[in-house]
């Protein structure tokens, strides 16, 4: 009877052995993942989730919903051909464009004419047309010292591209410049004559420098384009909403000839 006893005991001793083993649980980690897997390896624990509070541009003052972006320098010029340091350069990326991406351009046999067609429909973002006189009046600012347009500026990038301006020669008599002018078609179409071949005229007229601005908007500011909201006019699909000491605030411009963004972005000043 005892050696029954014991057996029935030890039976079950081993059930509940059996049945605690059965019910335990993994040990999770403080973000709730498993210590581990069936395998015996490793399990990693998944980050608890975090919001971020969200920075837009009607918090900043500006009219649209805007991204944060890294702080840039108070001192930045939205005049693309006088600004040649990095961090005004990646601001007037969002605000103007160049001519390559405006327009669709035939060069001839000889490669010393570029005729640009310009999209139909385009504004700046002070409401100018985007048309021939716009573009030709840009090229001449760049090119000829003359230009009513050229303020003070030494136009240092054009002369890195191009060689030179109007008027400057060479010790054997020929144009410094690349570019010999531009000229109106009609009033969707420009071109652009060259001095001598260039392969790489398209590319050089991809850079930011030589983004085009509302010549409107030019003439009006003079020298001070660039350095305020009200000062900068391109066709990008940003414009400038806000401009103070503490931040730049870029606004998505209603009036884009593509997608417009969704959301606007809010540069930092320091």
């Amino acid at each position: 009877m005892r050696k029954y006893r014991r057996m029935i005991a030890g039976i079950l001793l081993g059930a509940l052995f059996l049945a605690a083993c059965q019910g335990a649980v993994a040990p999770t980690t403080e973000a709730g993942g498993t210590g581990g897997d069936t395998a015996g390896n490793e399990a990693t624990a998944e980050p608890a989730a975090t919001t971020e509070p969200e920075m837009t541009g009607e918090a900043m003052g500006g009219d649209a919903m805007g991204d944060m972006m890294s702080a840039i320098s108070g001192s930045i010029v939205l005049d693309p051909v006088a600004a040649v340091d990095e961090e005004s350069a990646k601001v007037n990326a969002h605000v103007y464009e160049t001519l390559p991406a405006l327009a669709t351009v035939t060069i001839s046999d000889d490669g010393l004419d570029y005729i640009f067609t310009l999209r139909s429909g385009v504004t700046f973002h002070d409401g100018t047309p985007l048309n021939a006189d716009a573009v030709v009046a840009n090229v001449d600012r760049w090119l000829n010292p003359d230009s009513p347009l050229r303020g003070s500026d030494d136009y240092s990038a054009w002369a890195d591209a191009f060689g030179g301006f109007l008027g400057e020669t060479k010790d054997d008599g020929s144009p410094k410049s690349v570019v010999d002018g531009a000229q109106k078609v009609d009033e969707m179409t420009v071109l652009l004559h060259l001095n001598t071949p260039d392969a790489d005229t398209m590319s050089k007229l991809e850079g930011v420098p030589f983004s085009i601005v509302s010549p409107t908007v030019l003439a009006s500011a003079g020298d001070d384009f660039g350095t305020s909201a009200e000062t900068s006019s391109g066709t990008g699909a940003y414009m400038v909403g806000q401009w103070t000491a503490d931040n730049l605030v870029l606004d998505p411009f209603p009036g884009y000839w593509g997608e417009v963004p969704s959301t606007g972005v809010v540069f930092p000043l320091n």
